[in-house]
């Protein structure tokens, strides 16, 4: 089963809705409703009682929770042990297109510099700034580069600013 689909599970619960977990995975509320309705064929049961207002786990909701927080957390040993192991690390960067063309081969040539003895698979995708944090949340990305975007929460993430771009005219 797609850990994404836990995942899901897992932010709708703490999130308290559907809505406010999609806006947390940067999905639609139909994608957050599609997951938790494969969820709940998957398992023969539902997972939510929908009879009231509120968002209340029904048994077996709880008892597929309790096992979603777990298989996340060994996915995540899992993952870390085998860095570890490996002696490798392996970094998945994801950043707008435009840091991507104008300012990332600069910065991958110093971070190559530096890292110098360090085998490091590096595997770099471009993508819109909601798909670069939606991947953070998935664990799909290890970092996003992503400028423009204001109004969105990112106290779940470590972040740092990058300095603002001089702006010229050219005529």
């Amino acid at each position: 089963m797609d850990t994404r689909y836990l995942k899901t599970l897992v932010t709708v619960v703490e999130s308290g809705s559907f809505s406010k977990a999609a806006r947390a995975l940067h999905l639609t509320q139909s994608a957050v409703s599609q997951r938790i309705k494969f969820l709940e064929e998957a398992f023969g049961c539902s997972l939510f009682d929908r009879s009231g207002s509120s968002l209340l786990l029904t048994t077996a909701g709880e008892v597929v929770l309790d096992s979603a927080r777990r298989i996340l957390g060994i996915e995540e040993t899992l993952f870390s042990k085998l860095k570890r192991l490996n002696g490798r690390q392996k970094i998945s960067l994801c950043c707008t297109p435009t840091f991507g063309t104008v300012y990332l081969p600069g910065v991958l040539n110093r971070f190559m510099l530096e890292c110098g003895g360090t085998p490091t698979d590096l595997n770099f995708l471009l993508h819109n700034p909601n798909e670069a944090l939606g991947g953070l949340l998935s664990r799909e990305f290890d970092i996003s580069i992503i400028e423009h975007c204001p109004n969105t929460n990112l106290s779940m993430f470590q972040t740092y600013s990058l300095p603002d771009d001089e702006l010229v005219f050219v005529t």
